[in-house]
């Protein structure tokens, strides 16, 4: 029983520490998952329409994490828009 009790901990040690850290680009994904939620959540989304909100997003999120490459930025907007697009539940990869 004790050895029981110290695999577990052990074992939820692990799984708490080492996490990879996410790339610049899942962080750029994250921030506008956060993001097109809480425009959604908030009513922004009804007020602005689709298309401004994705852009507010991007925008946002491209300034938050110093992202100024094209790549980036074209990734930005269609990631938003995807997210608008009724993606709930679906990754971005």
């Amino acid at each position: 029983m004790k050895f029981l009790g110290c695999a577990m901990v052990l074992l939820l040690g692990a799984c708490a520490v080492n996490k990879t850290p996410l790339s610049p680009h899942g962080q750029l994904n994250v921030c506008l998952r956060d993001e097109v939620n809480n425009m959604k959540n908030d009513g922004r989304l009804e007020t602005l329409g689709k298309a401004a909100v994705a852009q507010k997003a991007a925008r946002y999120c491209l300034d938050k994490l110093k992202m100024t490459d094209a790549f980036s930025q074209d990734m930005a907007y269609r990631n938003a828009d995807f997210l608008l697009s009724g993606s709930d539940g679906i990754s971005l990869k």
